[in-house]
């Protein structure tokens, strides 16, 4: 792992295919991810409370040598509720 912290989610990309013989009716074809998203590049995210997560994209490379990087800064996930609200 490569921020070496504990986290809730460690999401892979891959590359974004998958062998799905039969889709649901309108469902979109899989295609591959843009770039700088491959299957290189791993998202750890942590949970802080009710509709809020953060978490760090980190690149981690192909060769086992290959020291990983930190992609972008920070990252943070919050649910937007104001169509949950009532108009007072």
């Amino acid at each position: 792992m490569s921020i070496e912290q504990p986290c809730d989610l460690a999401y892979e990309f891959g590359d974004g295919l998958h062998d799905i013989e039969e889709l649901p009716l309108g469902f979109p074809r899989p295609v591959e991810h843009p770039y700088p998203f491959n299957d290189q590049i791993v998202v750890y995210v942590r949970y802080l409370g009710p509709g809020v997560s953060v978490g760090q994209a980190w690149q981690e490379g192909t060769k086992l040598e290959q020291v990983p990087h930190k992609l972008y800064g920070e990252i943070l996930m919050v649910k937007d509720c104001t169509s949950l609200r009532e108009d007072q």
